[in-house]
């Protein structure tokens, strides 16, 4: 039976990873599929953010689920900013955290301070790990989960939104 849930749980880290990944690298993989960009204006695809206004902060959200007249309590999910520095580039931390629910997750992302731009992304899920380095327009890293170990290497267009932290923070400026 645990073999049964752990395969579940990996099944389920794997599609979300998927699904992460071409969502924040989706107009990336359109030029790995052979198909021709339209040509836009450096200024047109970086979204336009005032980075003066960000702020370390915490925001805790708590999900319920309302039927009737009955509630049921989901789970906690906590976004974390901070600011550090990443292999002495002044960075963004930030860490979203979901407790409280069947299965717990941890994700961190790091930011370049100055341009928002990714520099290193970690996820747990159970025992389900996913860690990703950022450098110019690529991404590379690994996955580690009880299915198997396997490599990630993909294309990451300008302004892309790496994971629902990130945008967050972009949306708050």
């Amino acid at each position: 039976m645990a073999r049964v849930r752990s395969a579940a749980i990996s099944f389920a880290f794997a599609l979300r990873l998927a699904l992460s990944l071409r969502f924040a690298l989706g107009a990336g993989s359109a030029r790995l599929r052979g198909q021709t960009p339209l040509p836009v204006t450096p200024s047109a695809r970086v979204p336009r953010m005032d980075l003066t206004r960000l702020t370390p902060g915490q925001f805790v959200y708590e999900t319920v689920l309302e039927h009737d007249i009955t509630s049921t309590a989901l789970g906690t999910r906590t976004v974390t900013a901070t600011q550090t520095t990443y292999n002495g580039i002044n960075s963004w931390l930030l860490v979203e955290a979901k407790t409280g629910g069947t299965i717990a997750e941890l994700d961190s992302l790091i930011l370049e301070q100055t341009a928002l731009r990714p520099l290193h992304w970690a996820s747990t899920i159970n025992r389900a790990h996913l860690g990703v380095e950022f450098r110019n327009d690529s991404a590379f890293g690994g996955t580690n989960a009880p299915a198997g170990q396997r490599s990630v290497f993909s294309a990451v267009p300008p302004g892309a939104m790496i994971n629902a932290a990130m945008l967050e923070m972009v949306l708050r400026t």
